[in-house]
């Protein structure tokens, strides 16, 4: 049954409670608007469904059905009468960067897989179409890494393929992830110390001043480098992000943010990486009162660049900055910056292609694995041969065998493998682990929702480690908890999750198997027996990926998080929708369908826990009386599509968006 309420001089009546002292004539308050004749999912504590609502001053003053609903229509009423239209509440997109969804003239690979051939040519008409100065980059935006990027006749590596656009100009590709990079030879030789001298990234450096970096740099079979650089690794040529590249433009174009969310039905977001380069935008956007979008920032400090000269990290003055800017926005409408972000880890893709494979880097609980790869020049094809055992007598040799490229080659003839291959690792912690666990203790005390990026089961259980550590020193904090991305999350790790009650910003769209993209992370963590049967259910990185279900009966809350641009500029919602309940590929093979969920759930993602996660519950999420009348009219049912046709949920479009009661997008 659906419950009616009406609020009337901050009392609430509905049909089974009264809960004033005194009764009120219904007809003495007319709405400003009334939509009848519509499917309403209200997202509410009982998930009701109904048929019309009214609105008064932004805010519904009723939710039941027709019949009550006309009883607010006065002369000056806006009456809409629909045909079963599905409405949903504004969706909140809980882990989003709003500044590179912004459109402008660039050099944008949009995330197109291409052969090295195709690249180069791509790259060449950037520069011959953006004619970069001298000293200044080009830039090619949305690489994507993981697909493409295969060897040529004219073409071995991705340097190779850049320094054909120019050996003068530095020329870099920004991963579609923010956490790959390549680069020309020109760009690698503005590599610059700690020191701050231009000493350039090469074979030679790589082993003595950046041998910290050398698990982030690929290299060729001669040790040459091959172009890749990743994460921290690109700050040595340039910081060249994504998400600030241009910020002038940004900021110019700064209103396509809340209209091209708004045309996506999402009403509320989490800028998930708040940083001083990109704060004019975010002052831009702020400044608009009439902005229909509720904004939160993450803010994101390195805690690295806080370190003083005792070697420790200012806490106090990374505080600072995180307070002034928390209060500098209060005084705004709609957007608030009580949120601390911080990177426990970075990514679980290696590069196949790479002589030897570059291994992924997110926090591991135990080694990666050393596969084998051949590229099959005639058929165009990865083949995996095999796997380097780590603990074998070949692998104990004298590690100044690495220095001598003679005996490298030797090894390899004897062997099969590069000697490289036979090192061990678990992947990176973004900072050492007391750093991490200090950030969280210091900013759950200080009253922030703290956002962590995780990826690896080991950044997983760090991030539990320090979220129960401040919860014991702390006491319970009042501000929503999350996590985003969460890839893999070992057995034991997924009850702690749940009894921290904590927000789990997955991005459902990548659950989805994509044989070439896995390729890049599956046989790094367990030994692929044939390329061609990834996902087998023996497999860790099968049974242990993205473990939506599992978490949310463990008690975690689902809310969902676009990471455009990451993979994409758009935020893509009902995609995401549909991958949560399917979690299906082109094929139609769904990743583990043990780990779908309900349509219910996902909508509740986007909806009313979204809300709960940005600390708004109270005003938005739900179609409540006395909250904000945040709402989308959709142009097909996704709840009957999700029994019927599920992979049609894609294809929804929204009809109109409206916010504060307000129509603020509308179909052509």
């Amino acid at each position: 049954m659906v419950r009616k309420f009406l609020v009337l001089g901050g009392c609430v009546m509905s049909l089974f409670i009264v809960a004033c002292d005194k009764e009120y004539d219904k007809k003495s308050v007319e709405a400003d608007t009334v939509i009848l004749k519509a499917q309403v999912y209200t997202a509410n504590d009982h998930r009701d469904m109904a048929t019309a609502f009214a609105i008064k001053d932004g805010t519904f003053i009723y939710v039941g059905d027709d019949t009550g609903a006309e009883t607010f229509i006065g002369q000056e009423t806006e009456v809409i009468r629909l045909e079963n239209d599905l409405i949903l509440p504004g969706l909140h997109d809980n882990h989003i960067h709003a500044s590179g969804i912004i459109e402008f003239e660039r050099c944008d690979l949009e995330s197109n897989p291409m052969n090295l051939d195709e690249l180069s040519t791509f790259m060449s008409d950037c520069m011959k179409r953006l004619k970069p100065e001298q000293g200044a980059w080009l830039v090619g935006e949305q690489w994507g890494f993981s697909t493409g990027n295969t060897p040529t006749k004219q073409f071995k590596t991705i340097r190779e393929a850049l320094d054909a656009v120019s050996k003068d100009i530095p020329i870099t590709l920004a991963g579609n992830d923010g956490h790959h990079g390549a680069y020309n030879s020109a760009a690698l030789a503005l590599a610059k110390n700690k020191a701050g001298e231009t000493i350039g990234l090469s074979k030679a450096t790589l082993q003595t001043e950046f041998s910290d970096f050398a698990v982030m740099v690929g290299v060729d079979r001669d040790g040459n480098l091959d172009g890749m650089v990743n994460e921290q690794a690109r700050n040595a040529m340039a910081k060249i992000s994504m998400l600030d590249g241009d910020i002038n433009k940004m900021v110019e174009n700064a209103a396509q943010i809340p209209a091209r969310l708004n045309s996506e039905g999402i009403t509320s977001i989490r800028e998930a990486a708040f940083s001083k380069a990109i704060a004019p935008l975010y002052e831009k956007l702020a400044q608009d009162q009439q902005r229909p979008l509720r904004i939160t920032l993450s803010q994101f400090y390195n805690p690295l660049d806080y370190i003083d000269a005792n070697n420790k990290v200012n806490w106090d003055v990374l505080s600072r900055d995180a307070y002034k800017t928390r209060e500098h926005f209060e005084p705004y409408k709609n957007i608030k910056a009580d949120s601390m972000k911080m990177f426990i880890d970075g990514v679980s893709e290696g590069n196949p292609l790479a002589t030897p494979p570059s291994l992924p880097n997110a926090a591991k609980l135990t080694p990666y694995k050393q596969p084998i790869f051949e590229w099959n020049s005639k058929t165009e094809e990865l083949q995996l041969k095999g796997y380097v055992n780590t603990e074998s007598e070949a692998c104990k040799f004298d590690p100044s065998l690495l220095k001598d490229q003679k005996a490298i080659n030797q090894f390899i003839e004897k062997n099969g493998f590069l000697p490289q291959q036979c090192a061990v690792s678990t992947g990176v912690l973004e900072s050492p682990y007391d750093v991490e666990m200090d950030f969280i203790k210091r900013f759950h005390a200080e009253g922030y929702a703290l956002h962590l990026h995780v990826i690896g089961d080991r950044a997983v259980r760090t991030a539990l480690d320090g979220l129960e550590n401040a919860r014991k020193i702390n006491g319970p904090s009042p501000q929503p908890q999350s996590l985003a991305h969460i890839q893999f999350v070992h057995p034991d790790d997924i009850k702690r999750i749940g009894d921290l009650g904590l927000y789990l910003a997955y991005t459902y769209a990548w659950i989805s198997p994509v044989p070439e993209y896995d390729l890049t992370v599956m046989p790094f963590i367990d030994e692929i027996k044939d390329i061609h049967d990834l996902y087998r259910k023996e497999y860790y990185s099968y049974t242990q990926a993205y473990p939506v279900r599992s978490t949310m009966q463990a008690g975690a809350i689902l809310i969902a998080g676009s990471d455009a641009p990451v993979e994409m500029r758009d935020p893509r919602p009902f995609f995401n929708i549909e991958q949560a309940v399917t979690r299906a590929g082109a094929s139609g093979m769904a990743y583990n369908e043990n780990e779908t969920v309900s349509i219910l759930d996902a909508i509740d993602a986007y909806t009313i826990n979204g809300a709960k996660a940005l600390h708004q519950a109270e005003i938005v999420g739900s179609f409540e009386v006395g909250k904000k009348a945040d709402f989308i009219i959709l142009n097909q049912n996704i709840i009957d599509l999700a029994s019927s046709n599920p992979t049609a949920i894609r294809d929804t479009k929204v009809i109109s968006t409206w916010f504060d009661g307000v129509l603020v997008y509308k179909s052509e």
